[in-house]
């Protein structure tokens, strides 16, 4: 059940993503993108003022949706599955 929805978050933010680059370059750089956080879990979305020059995020704001907590094991669990 947990990688149902996480598999619907992912599927979510891949349509949101989409829709987004079909914009033109100034309409997108004017919206947030949308993104995973892989380490939490938390959908987050990204301003282009907040990537640095290397891509890194330097801030994120959560959106939503937030997975129940867990304990470590199943989080590197988890990270192991999305690397796959």
């Amino acid at each position: 059940m947990k990688r149902l929805s996480i598999l619907i978050a992912i599927l979510a933010v891949c349509i949101l993503n989409a829709r987004h680059w079909r914009r033109s370059p100034e309409s997108r750089r004017s919206k947030p993108r949308v993104a995973i956080d892989v380490r939490t879990g938390n959908v987050v979305t990204m301003s282009w003022s907040s990537l640095t020059e290397t891509g890194f995020v330097k801030s994120a704001q959560t959106c939503g949706f937030q997975p129940a907590p867990r304990s470590s094991t199943s989080a590197e669990d988890d990270l192991a599955w999305f690397d796959r």
